[in-house]
């Protein structure tokens, strides 16, 4: 009867993500779910905490739909005229390849976009602009409305930094045997014991860093999946029998869902995700 309920619970969540299993191991240095199909080589996630910790790495089934974004942040600046002009300016000093020919571009492009705005601009414009820069925002504001026009804010995009990363892994393990329970249990202990700091009241150590690898059926770093850069778990939910209230003999649920949310340790560059993509060493040793 308990079988059986097992079953209809793995069909009705989709059983190719239930039973998966990862690469057979020792079970001293690896908690591996399902324990039963141990054996069986399909591809897998492998979670192990670093640091002082001795708890043994997990190995789960690869869960669907899984994503991993890459975000930048930007923003905007108002150069105004005063910036626009700098901005040549800086143009033409760019170009030059000694310092008496950037001396020389810096001192002849102020004059020249200052020259060349001034002919674009009328009294009115030309009053708002020296208001302003003195610190006369009231004057000017009524000296653009009377004229109904406005100085162009010459509005530019500014990058300020990637992202850091983040991202979530839904797991379904439904239990076959009490025995996969109790490994079950035993994930369950070891995701959140790492979460944790350890220390006193006064001066609390940081959490493990955990490193996260996706793996082929042959036991084989996935290519086609994109490598993780060492993060923390920011976050963990386990739900007890989310679809039935069957219990083993020893008090042990059937199924557990859990959730697990990572982020990495800091902003990635260019450089961190070739390393990343060739496989070198992802230590946190920069931050």
């Amino acid at each position: 009867m308990l079988l059986d309920t097992v079953q209809k619970i793995a069909r009705a969540t989709n059983s190719e993500t239930v039973i998966m299993p990862p690469f057979s191991a020792a079970e001293s240095k690896i908690l591996a779910f399902p324990d039963t199909l141990r054996a069986q080589p399909l591809p897998f996630v492998l979670l192990t905490a670093q640091g002082k910790t001795s708890s043994p790495a997990i190995s789960l089934p690869i869960p669907p739909g899984l994503t991993i974004g890459d975000g930048m942040s930007y923003s905007s600046i108002n150069l105004g005229i005063i910036g626009t002009i700098m901005a040549e300016t800086m143009t033409q000093m760019g170009k030059q390849t000694s310092l008496a020919g950037v001396v020389g571009a810096g001192v002849g492009g102020m004059v020249g976009s200052v020259i060349n705005k001034a002919g674009q601009l009328n009294a009115a414009a030309t009053a708002s602009i020296l208001a302003r820069k003195f610190g006369f925002e009231t004057v000017a504001d009524t000296v653009d409305f009377s004229q109904k026009q406005v100085i162009a804010p010459n509005t530019n995009t500014t990058f300020q930094n990637s992202n850091i990363r983040s991202y979530s892994f839904a797991f379904k393990l439904v239990s076959r045997s009490k025995k996969e329970a109790e490994t079950i249990k035993r994930i369950v202990d070891s995701l959140r014991e790492n979460m944790y700091p350890e220390g006193k009241d006064v001066v609390l150590s940081y959490p493990p860093i955990w490193n996260i690898s996706f793996y082929d059926k042959d036991a084989a770093v996935n290519p086609y999946l994109p490598k993780i850069f060492d993060s923390y778990l920011t976050g963990m939910t386990a739900t007890f029998n989310a679809s039935t209230n069957i219990f083993h003999e020893d008090g042990s649920p059937v199924e557990t869902d859990v959730s697990l949310s990572f982020q990495e340790t800091r902003a990635l560059t260019k450089m961190d995700i070739q390393k990343l993509e060739r496989g070198e060493t992802r230590t946190t040793e920069s931050v």
